[in-house]
């Protein structure tokens, strides 16, 4: 899920532009044939997205004693979990599919110092705003459409979780391309930077930098959780591991350098409504908040044989009343 509190656009009505140059509706009623809107590659989309989950597959599927025979025939090589963390040896394969497969379809591919990337297609004129070409806004294009989410898994991740919504947007740029769809305003692919939080323990990272809600150094000198690094004694910040693998960009990671018009996101559930519905596909009206908090909790030593329950302060029963009430 991608943090994006604020859009960089001068008023609604360019927003209007762009969803509908990107979507190529019109306010004006059409008339004659009705307009035939290219469909998506289904099976290149899911070959794609299989092929880059070689970096980080884990987790292997187990066949149960119970399984049935179609299910020990079936085709079990995509049956895997993944574990791609945020700028690890795996995420940087995956970033430079991501770069290369983008620039083949004619975009202008840059990041920013937050290792976001950015593919733009030009507009119908061949141009592009001149914030992501030459790092300076000068207003002469229109922030671009974007499409998109992120690379990076959890731990335990799976194979749709960010990872569909950033191949969902290179499968539509690709069906463009090939219907010679041109656009009024440009349009754009974000790959953004741990936005899981798994690595780096703060998730929606890059993009709440991007939003203005992080600060950059803070985000730069965050150190990745002891329990997934190669070295426990030698901790490996943000920054230096964007440095590492090549990913940190010369470009202000900022709504107001980098700006876009809109940003849609395709993602899986991961919950049981759509299923429940019958449905195949929602949208989303709203967010859930969360909060972050360090609860200390001071007790009274006391003997467990003598002091009776009405006479204990004891923390721990104080955190397990605290903890069932919280749901």
């Amino acid at each position: 899920m991608t943090l994006l509190k604020r859009l960089a656009v001068p008023d609604r009505h360019v927003v209007r532009q762009a969803i509908s140059a990107a979507g190529y509706a019109t306010a004006a009623k059409p008339s004659g044939p009705a307009l035939q809107v290219p469909k998506i590659n289904r099976e290149r989309l899911m070959q794609d997205l299989h092929y880059t989950c070689q970096w980080g597959e884990a987790y292997p599927y187990e066949i149960s004693s119970s399984a049935s025979e179609e299910e020990r025939a079936a085709d079990k090589s995509t049956w895997t979990g993944m574990r791609r963390l945020t700028l690890d040896d795996n995420d940087k394969k995956a970033r430079d599919w991501f770069v290369e497969e983008t620039r083949k379809l004619g975009c202008h591919v840059s990041w920013d110092n937050m290792g976001n990337i950015t593919a733009v297609r030009p507009d119908r004129n061949g141009k592009i705003s001149s914030a992501y070409e030459s790092g300076n806004l000068n207003g002469d294009v229109s922030p671009p459409t974007a499409m998109g989410s992120h690379l990076d898994t959890q731990p335990a991740g799976g194979r749709y979780d960010g990872i569909l919504g950033v191949h969902a947007a290179v499968e539509a740029m690709k069906t463009m391309n090939e219907a010679n769809i041109q656009t009024a305003f440009p349009t754009a692919i974000v790959n953004w930077t741990n936005e899981e939080g798994a690595r780096f323990p703060r998730s929606v990272l890059s993009s709440g930098v991007w939003a203005g809600l992080i600060p950059l150094e803070e985000a730069w000198t965050l150190k990745e959780v002891p329990s997934l690094a190669k070295d426990g004694a030698n901790l490996q910040t943000f920054k230096s591991e964007l440095e590492r693998i090549g990913y940190l960009g010369q470009a202000e990671c900022s709504y107001k350098t980098r700006p876009l018009a809109a940003h849609f996101e395709l993602h899986i559930e991961q919950g049981p409504m759509l299923k429940s519905a019958g449905k195949s596909v929602g949208v989303v009206q709203g967010g859930q908040a969360y909060l972050w908090a360090t609860v200390n909790i001071i007790g009274k030593a006391a003997h467990t044989g003598s002091t009776p329950w009405s006479n204990r302060v004891d923390a721990l029963q104080c955190a397990a009343h605290a903890l069932s009430k919280s749901g």
